[in-house]
């Protein structure tokens, strides 16, 4: 595990706005092409590279997720002491592209957050070939870099693709009632929810959303009910991971117009049957961590919680509701659009390049094996931390 996850979620609480110290450093290399490349920590965001990174996200629809944005960056910055940008310049000096990552070795990089980002790559880039975006990165020592859901084009190149996938979303761009009445039309389950909800109501007290919940001790019963889902289903827990736990506490505490931390709860009187936390820009709502009590499971109140969350993102204008890329049930149930984003890893080894994907698909073939749930029980049994690799 990165040395930086060893921050307490006590010091968390106490001292948000500055948990690791970045080393201020900036090194810039030039290309063959006259671009250059500059590395810097996340912490020397100069005026120029805060207009360049805002005007890109605005320039191109691929890059409005939360994920791309400076504060969710920042939010790993502040976590993480390995934290970077590649910033690529132009023989003008002008800023054509920025990629934030992770060094999480000497010469291997991963996009920033790990394998908590559901969407990443190069800002900008529209002028930067993908040789160049690989030879800048080795000429700050990256050998390679890894990706699970880039969304630009970098991503699709077949050189470095294992394949592509489909990142699921809401398009609540038509209003509440357009989305509400295709989600009856093609899911028998959202049909029922009203039915279910009220046998809730009846049985254990008045249904009560909250949208924007922001207490701390409520984010921690959500941490509590999604790591006993993980034990339960017998999959990694990715919130035993501190620095994961730590990052959704502190992005909870980031409030602004343009990015703000989200906790959405329902209860049933006084008890938490399901909850929340994304992600809310001022275009979209990222949908990241949500949960439920298993008690309440007769009641789909994990359901309920969905639509109420998406009716909300329709009444404060945001068009869109992002599920991001993975195969849960509920993201085929609710979404009603899909882009399309790739895996793979960007290296100059092709030897390299062809042992990573044969290890890919190998692992995609023992995940849709008929025995996989008896395999993940003795496997959990034997080694419990299996995965945790994948969240250093």
């Amino acid at each position: 595990m990165n040395s930086s996850s060893n921050v307490s979620s006590a010091r968390i609480k106490q001292d948000l706005p500055c948990l690791v110290h970045q080393k201020s450093f900036s090194k810039t290399r030039k290309l063959q092409d006259g671009f250059q490349i500059q590395v810097v920590g996340c912490s020397q965001l100069s005026d120029e590279i805060l207009e360049a990174w805002n005007g890109m996200r605005a320039d191109q629809p691929q890059h409005e997720s939360p994920y791309f944005s400076v504060e969710f960056t920042q939010a790993v910055a502040a976590i993480r002491d390995d934290a970077r940008l590649a910033i690529f310049r132009n023989t003008g000096g002008v800023i054509e592209g920025i990629l934030p990552f992770q060094k999480t070795s000497s010469t291997y990089a991963e996009p920033i957050g790990g394998r908590l980002n559901d969407v990443h790559g190069v800002l900008g880039g529209r002028n930067l070939s993908a040789d160049q975006i690989l030879e800048g990165l080795e000429l700050i020592g990256i050998r390679s870099a890894s990706f699970h859901a880039a969304a630009d084009f970098h991503g699709t190149d077949d050189r470095f693709q294992f394949r592509e996938m489909k990142s699921h979303h809401l398009d609540l761009s038509d209003g509440w009632e357009s989305y509400y009445r295709w989600a009856k039309k093609n899911s028998s389950t959202i049909k029922r929810h009203g039915q279910k909800s009220r046998a809730l109501a009846r049985k254990y007290g008045e249904l009560r959303f909250e949208f924007q919940n922001t207490d701390s001790a409520v984010l921690e019963e959500l941490i509590a009910l999604k790591s006993a889902k993980y034990q339960r289903t017998k999959t990694f827990d990715i919130l035993s991971v501190e620095w994961a736990a730590n990052l959704l506490r502190h992005i909870h505490q980031i409030q602004t117009d343009e990015f703000s931390g989200v906790l959405s709860t329902l209860h049933a009187g006084d008890r938490l049957v399901a909850a929340h936390f994304g992600m809310l820009t001022d275009q979209m709502l990222h949908y990241w961590f949500p949960t439920f009590d298993i008690e309440f499971n007769q009641f789909s109140p994990g359901t309920e919680l969905m639509l109420r969350v998406a009716k909300e993102c329709c009444d404060r204008g945001r068009g869109k509701l992002d599920l991001g890329f993975g195969d849960d049930d509920y993201k085929f149930k609710f979404s009603n659009d899909s882009d399309r984003v790739s895996c793979g890893l960007m290296t100059d080894s092709s030897i390299g390049f062809q042992a990573a994907k044969a290890r890919y698909h190998w692992r995609q073939r023992l995940k849709s094996m008929p025995m996989k749930p008896a395999v993940k029980r003795v496997l959990r049994k034997v080694y419990p931390g299996f995965g945790g690799w994948n969240f250093k």
